[in-house]
C-alpha cells in the first residue's frame, strides 16, 4: 500500500478517482503527500492535496487497500490512472476527517 501511495504523489490525472455524474470538467489534482503508517494498531492514511474530487479519497484508499490485500497488482493499480475507465472500488466514510484546509495568503 506503501508503494501505491507513492504512486499517487507522481499523478496527475484523476478521473477513474472521481464519483460519476459529476459536473467537473478538470480532473487534475496535485498531490503533495501521500503515506500510510501504523499508529497504536491503526492503519492511517494520510493525504494532502491542492484539491480533492468527489469521492476522491475514499476510491484511492479503497484501490489502495486492494493493493494491500492482493486482489490486485501495483501495475493494475498504475492502469486504473491511464485506463479512462472509474476504479470500481470505494470504502464508506467511516473514519474518514477532514483535519486542515489551508488558503494562499493571497486568497484571504
Amino acid at each position: 500500500m506503501q508503494q501505491a501511495a507513492k504512486i499517487i504523489k507522481d499523478e496527475k490525472y484523476f478521473f477513474a478517482f472521481c464519483k460519476t455524474n459529476t459536473q467537473v470538467k478538470n480532473f487534475e489534482c496535485n498531490i503533495y503527500h501521500s503515506d500510510w503508517e501504523n499508529k497504536k494498531g491503526l492503519i492511517i492514511y494520510t493525504i494532502e492535496a491542492n484539491r480533492f474530487l468527489r469521492g476522491m479519497v475514499r476510491l484511492l484508499t479503497a484501490s489502495m487497500l486492494q493493493v494491500g490485500r492482493k486482489k490486485i497488482t501495483i501495475d493494475e493499480f498504475v492502469c486504473l490512472f491511464k485506463s479512462g475507465d472509474k476504479c470500481g472500488f470505494s470504502i464508506p466514510s467511516v473514519g474518514l476527517f477532514l483535519t486542515r484546509v489551508n488558503f494562499h495568503s493571497e486568497l484571504v
